[in-house]
């Protein structure tokens, strides 16, 4: 995601990463992102991650189901050698041109 400078407006870059990135079982780096509507893990999820959440009481899970994604630093956007990249906003329509550091989950 990045900001409009004109106006203000939050939007998509288009910049994409798998899904599995944001599973794997290494735990060291990790980054927390902000809650979004798209960031919601699934029960599978976090088995994938390994995480035990059959012993988990039912009201934790939902709890740590509904927090902001994690995902390995290796994988932040911002270290990410993504430049002259543009877009059009959702809201102005005013063209976006941004570099990777200007992005942000």
């Amino acid at each position: 995601l990045t900001n409009c400078k004109t106006c203000g407006q939050v939007n998509p870059t288009g910049i994409n990463l798998p899904k599995t990135n944001f599973l794997e079982k290494e735990h060291s780096s990790w980054i927390g992102a902000n809650r979004n509507s798209w960031n919601r893990f699934t029960d599978d999820d976090l088995r994938i991650k390994g995480l035990l959440i059959e012993k988990w009481d039912a009201e934790s899970l939902e709890l740590y189901k509904d927090q902001g994604i994690t995902y390995p630093q290796k994988y932040d956007v911002k270290e990410m050698n993504i430049k002259n990249s543009s877009i059009y906003c959702i809201n102005c329509l005013e063209e976006i041109h941004f570099d990777a550091t200007n992005c942000f989950l």
